[in-house]
Formats: C-alpha cells, structure tokens, sequence
C-alpha cells in the first residue's frame, strides 16, 4: 500500500502523462458507495488524458480474446489493455494480478502486439 501511495503522490505532482479509458471510468460509476466517491475524489485530484474506445481498440481486445490470452469472460481486462496499446502507452499500471498482470498474458500480448504491427507494452 506504502509503495501504492508514493506512486499517487508522484502522479498528483505530475511527474507521469496519465491516460484513463472510458472502460475505467464505467467501472467506478458501476461501484457501490461509499467506494465510488472515495475512488472518484482521487481521481479528481489528478490530471489525465481520457482515451476513448475505438473499432482499433475493440478489434485488438477481440483478438487478445481470440488468442486466448484473455478469456472473452473478462473482455473489459482486454479492453484495458488494447487501449493502452492503441494509444501507445508505454506502461500499464494495474493491480488486477489474475488477469492483466500475469507473465502469460504480458508475453501474449506482447507478442500479438508484435504481429499486429504495434509495440510492446
């Protein structure tokens, strides 16, 4: 948690471009109070690009899916990730260690990334 706030502490002063997909912001509107406002008080207390969802966005999610290195179960987490592909993020910071950050789906990812003409994340 220590390491978590410190990271926030940095994005607050601006140290990091910070870019949000609509699919995260659909997430907290889905959360249950009193967590939604306490997420979303911190999210007003930084600066950040929102990234929309695209057909690029959506196809590249469709085929992380078709791969199998994302089950279409958890297409959101796809969506995450081809978003910060598509808008050539050059890190994705998550906490979500059952379906993003796992080395199976960094290296299928990384590799479909490769194939499809787009770099790594």
């Amino acid at each position: 948690m220590q390491v978590t706030l410190e990271f926030w502490e940095e994005i607050k002063q601006g140290k990091y471009e910070i870019c949000i997909s609509s699919v995260v912001t659909t997430e907290l509107d889905e959360c249950p109070e009193p967590k939604r406002s306490k997420l979303l008080a911190y999210l007003n207390q930084i600066k950040f690009n929102q990234v929309n969802l695209n057909e690029q966005v959506i196809e590249l999610a469709k085929k992380y899916v078709k791969e199998g290195v994302i089950s279409g179960k958890f297409f959101e987490d796809a969506l995450h990730i081809a978003a910060a592909t598509i808008y050539q993020c050059d890190i994705l910071v998550s906490w979500n260690f059952k379906h993003i950050v796992k080395v199976k789906t960094i290296q299928g990812v990384n590799r479909i990334n490769k194939l499809m003409g787009y770099r790594e994340i």
